[in-house]
């Protein structure tokens, strides 16, 4: 209970002080916190500080990446080179090579397997032998003969020494190295054949576009000419000859890519991945301090591109960022706008393929 308020008289500024005693709490009229708000004013406390943890962390932003190498744009393979690419396929025959190489290696790996089998039981035979007879002589109290420098010598001289799986893998390596040698091969035996069907193609790309581009101009339209264009103008010649001058572009573009992807092979090679013979990429694209000027020279394909027509060299700044398609397309279109007197004639795959301007 509360203590009943004590009056002191005032005796003066010479009398003894008397301190009044603190009143005592009211417990009577005290609400107590129930576990709930405990709890509750626990988890604010923690979160409060918590928050000035946070706030005296100094943060730093993750590392940004290296900028990986750049790497020049290998040429499309023949199956990006539609009819014009399964042609060419069919002459060289390189699934032919992959076959010899695939039953090549089915040997090598289940003649090692049988290799590793005999030799784990030729050893296993001879350490059984020595133990049966020095068990024998032990058992019967003679002598045990040696038999540690016996197991020696045979390990040493008289089992197989290398092991089978180290010369297989050692054969597996020379099996693609040889495919390569036998693809290579036989693209440079097969080039005149190609060079044929590159340049059927090639030819017959531009006679169709001069054909389309001929039958548009009689229309009032251009080879630019949209479908909305030929839509309003409503000749049907027009239709067909647009359709005509998409296809010219197409077989341009397939024969393009034929010519690249040759050139690529005879300057770099190819690649066995997994049993299977690919073009071997470009080398990447150096910068900083350290980069050589002809370590970044144009690659094979930049050079074939650039000379797509005899004696005409492009500048290969013309080709970045553009589609193949476009790239064709642009091509017919400043052949069909040259007089017919100066048009160039194409190239091949065994034309000459002068330097690409930078």
């Amino acid at each position: 209970m509360t203590q009943p308020h004590r009056h002191t008289p005032n005796l003066g500024p010479d009398a003894p002080q008397v301190f009044q005693p603190m009143p005592e709490p009211d417990y009577a009229d005290d609400n107590s916190a129930s576990a709930d708000d405990i709890e509750r004013a626990n988890a604010a406390v923690l979160a409060e500080m918590g928050d000035k943890r946070l706030s005296q962390v100094v943060t730093h932003p993750a590392p940004t990446p290296a900028t990986p190498p750049a790497q020049h744009k290998p040429a499309p393979g023949l199956g990006a080179a539609g009819d014009l690419g399964a042609k060419v396929a069919e002459v060289l025959q390189l699934d032919l090579i992959e076959a010899t190489a695939r039953r090549v290696r089915s040997r090598i790996t289940d003649e090692a397997a049988a290799l590793n089998a005999a030799v784990a039981a030729q050893v296993d035979d001879h350490t059984r032998g020595l133990l049966d007879e020095a068990w024998a002589q032990s058992k019967a109290k003679a002598r045990v003969p040696e038999i540690v420098e016996r197991g020696m010598r045979f390990y040493e001289h008289e089992r197989l020494q290398t092991a089978p799986s180290f010369e297989a893998a050692r054969l597996a390596e020379a099996v693609d190295h040889r495919m390569t040698v036998e693809a290579g091969a036989r693209v440079r035996d097969t080039l005149d054949e190609i060079d044929t069907l590159v340049l059927d193609a090639a030819r017959g790309a531009v006679s169709d576009a001069q054909q389309a581009a001929q039958r548009l101009e009689f229309a009032d339209l251009t080879v630019d000419a949209t479908d909305t264009d030929l839509v309003r103008n409503g000749d049907a010649g027009a239709l067909a000859a647009r359709r005509l001058w998409l296809q010219a572009v197409s077989s341009w573009a397939d024969a393009q890519a034929v010519r690249q992807w040759v050139a690529a092979i005879l300057d770099r090679g190819f690649t066995s991945t997994a049993g299977k013979l690919t073009l071997t990429r470009p080398p990447r694209v150096r910068s900083g301090p350290f980069a050589l000027t002809e370590e970044n020279k144009p690659t094979a394909e930049q050079r074939t591109q650039g000379s797509a027509w005899q004696g005409v060299t492009v500048s290969l700044a013309s080709f970045e960022g553009v589609a193949p398609d476009d790239v064709a397309h642009a091509a017919l279109r400043w052949w069909v706008a040259q007089p017919e007197s100066k048009r160039p004639i194409p190239s091949g795959v065994t034309s000459s393929t002068p330097e690409a301007a930078a």
